[in-house]
C-alpha cells in the first residue's frame, strides 16, 4: 500500500501533538496546585503557630515551677527577679532551678516567643542561698507605706514588712506586725517563712538586750529557749 509523503508527515505531526502537553493543561495543573496550596498553607501555619505556642507555654510553666522551688527552698518566700538567678544552682547541687536554655540569660527566645524577666532584689528580701543579694529594708518600708491599705493587709505584704523592719533595726514595728497576726492563705507545710521571721525577731531583741551583735552562738541560744507560737509554726511534723 502506497502512502503519500504529505499524508505520512501530517500523521507524525498529529502523534507528536498527542504525546505532549498543551498550554491549557499546564495552566490547569498550575491552578490546581495553587488552589491546594491556598487551602493547605494557612492550616500549616496555624499548626506551626500552635506548636510554638505550646512550647512557649511549657517554658513558662517550667519557670513557674522553678520560681516556686526557689521561693520555698532558697529565698524565704521571695521569687527570683531574673531568669539568670534561677539559672544559678543552690549550694551542694549542680542542678539550677530552671534548665540552662531558660536560665542562661534574662531574655531568651523559645519557638519565636521572647521571654524576658529582669529586675533587682525586692526591697526587704533576705539574701538567697544561691548568692542573690538581700534587698534594701528602707526602700521596702517606703513601698509598703505607699501601698493601698488592702494590699498592706495581705499576708505576704505583712511578711515583707516584718523583714524590712528587721533589716532597718525597727524591732518595734516588726513586733507590732507579728502581734497583729500574719495570715498566709497559700502557706504550705514545711514553709519556714513565718516561724523563721519570728525567730529572727527574737534573736534581734536578745542582741539588743545583751548589747551584742547577732551571731551563730546567739541564734543557737535563742532557738534553744524560745517556743514558736503554734499559729506561726508550719514545720513538717515527725
Amino acid at each position: 500500500m502506497l502512502v503519500s509523503p504529505h499524508v505520512a508527515g501530517r500523521s507524525r505531526r498529529r502523534r507528536g501533538r498527542a504525546d505532549g502537553f498543551a498550554l491549557i493543561d499546564v495552566i490547569f495543573v498550575a491552578g490546581m496546585i495553587a488552589l491546594l496550596s491556598m487551602i493547605a498553607l494557612p492550616r500549616l501555619l496555624m499548626a506551626q503557630q500552635s506548636a510554638g505556642a505550646a512550647s512557649a507555654i511549657g517554658s513558662l510553666r517550667a519557670i513557674n515551677s522553678g520560681q516556686l522551688v526557689y521561693a520555698l527552698t532558697c529565698a524565704a518566700g521571695f521569687y527570683a527577679p531574673r531568669l539568670t538567678v534561677l539559672g544559678q544552682p543552690p549550694p551542694g547541687s549542680r542542678d539550677p532551678f530552671v534548665s540552662y536554655n531558660l536560665g542562661y540569660s534574662d531574655t531568651v527566645t523559645r519557638s519565636n516567643y521572647i521571654i524576658q524577666m529582669s529586675g533587682g532584689s525586692y526591697a526587704g528580701a533576705p539574701a538567697a542561698c544561691n548568692g542573690m543579694a538581700a534587698g534594701d529594708g528602707a526602700q521596702a518600708l517606703a513601698v509598703i507605706d505607699a501601698a493601698p491599705a488592702e494590699q498592706r493587709d495581705l499576708g505576704r505584704f505583712r511578711l515583707a514588712e516584718i523583714r524590712a523592719a528587721l533589716l532597718t533595726g525597727d524591732l518595734e514595728r516588726a513586733g507590732r506586725v507579728l502581734e497583729g497576726g500574719v495570715l498566709l492563705p497559700d502557706v504550705r507545710e514545711g514553709e519556714p517563712a513565718l516561724h523563721e521571721v519570728w525567730l529572727d525577731h527574737q534573736v534581734a531583741l536578745a542582741a539588743r538586750e545583751q548589747g551584742r551583735p547577732v551571731d551563730a552562738a546567739l541564734e543557737a541560744q535563742v532557738r534553744a529557749i524560745v517556743t514558736i507560737p503554734q499559729d506561726l509554726d508550719f514545720r513538717m511534723s515527725s
